[in-house]
């Protein structure tokens, strides 16, 4: 009998290799999420300095009036760069969702493909478990036979 051979193993292995792309996306975009976290972290930090000096600079009794103008510009653009940080994290939260979503339902393709080779698997094993039982059961009789005839 003829080995085993999935019909399908061509588009299992493009399904899996499908995965792989949706497994590699979404390490992107969680990389970039983080990326994206990580410089917001900064900004926040930034902003909390420039808080801090213009407190300082604020109590302090010679006052440089244009010092303070100069760091709340400074601190409006630092604003205004958290904001756009913020929407697009927003939106690469969203991509990543997308993304991941992406990869459970390439995954689910993939082991359902995996299930039904796995299922022809087996009967292609119970299929020649039971033709190698049939050769033996007609060898056993043909040797019964043939002793059966010689004592008599």
């Amino acid at each position: 009998m003829r080995p085993y051979r999935f019909q399908l193993q061509t588009l299992l292995e493009l399904r899996r290799n499908t995965r792989v792309d949706r497994q590699r996306q979404l390490a992107e975009a969680l990389h970039a999420e983080e990326v994206i976290s990580q410089q917001i972290s900064d900004l926040q930090n930034e902003l909390a300095e420039l808080k801090s000096l213009l407190r300082e600079a604020g109590q302090q009794t010679d006052l440089d009036v244009n010092r303070l103008l100069d760091g709340q510009r400074y601190e409006m653009v630092l604003r205004s760069q958290l904001l756009g940080l913020g929407e697009k994290l927003t939106q690469v939260r969203e991509e990543t969702e997308r993304r991941r979503l992406a990869l459970v339902e390439a995954d689910s393709s993939v082991r359902s493909l995996e299930q039904i080779d796995e299922s022809r698997r087996d009967d292609h094993r119970r299929l020649v478990a039971r033709k190698q039982q049939v050769e033996l059961d007609e060898l056993s009789s043909a040797r019964f036979a043939r002793s059966a005839t010689t004592f008599r």
